[in-house]
C-alpha cells in the first residue's frame, strides 16, 4: 500500500499541485517555465492521479479482477505502479 498524500489534489494558482489542505504536493521547478502550457497540463494530470487510481481500484472490484475483460492486464499494471509496486 502506499503512503501517498490523500486526495483530492489541485493546481494552485503557480501550477503547483497542493492538497485541500493547502499541503503541497508537486512544486514546479523554478526554471523551465518557457512552457506554462505544458506546466498547467502536467499539473491538472498530476492532480487527477488519487481519482484515477480509485476508478482503477473500482474497475478491478467491479470486475473482480477477471481476465477476461479486455483492459484488466492495463488497469492492473497502471495501479501496480501507482502503487510502487511494479516494475518499471
Amino acid at each position: 500500500m502506499s503512503k501517498y498524500t490523500p486526495g483530492p489534489w489541485l493546481v494552485d494558482y503557480d501550477c503547483s499541485v497542493i492538497n485541500d489542505e493547502g499541503i503541497l504536493i508537486v512544486n514546479p521547478p523554478a526554471w523551465g517555465f518557457e512552457d506554462t502550457v505544458a506546466s498547467e497540463a502536467n499539473a491538472h494530470l498530476i492532480s487527477a492521479a488519487p481519482e484515477m487510481l480509485e476508478a482503477l481500484k473500482q474497475i478491478i472490484r467491479e470486475c473482480n479482477g477477471d481476465g477476461h475483460f479486455p483492459l484488466m492486464g492495463i488497469v492492473l499494471n497502471a495501479v501496480a505502479k501507482a502503487e510502487g509496486d511494479a516494475s518499471e
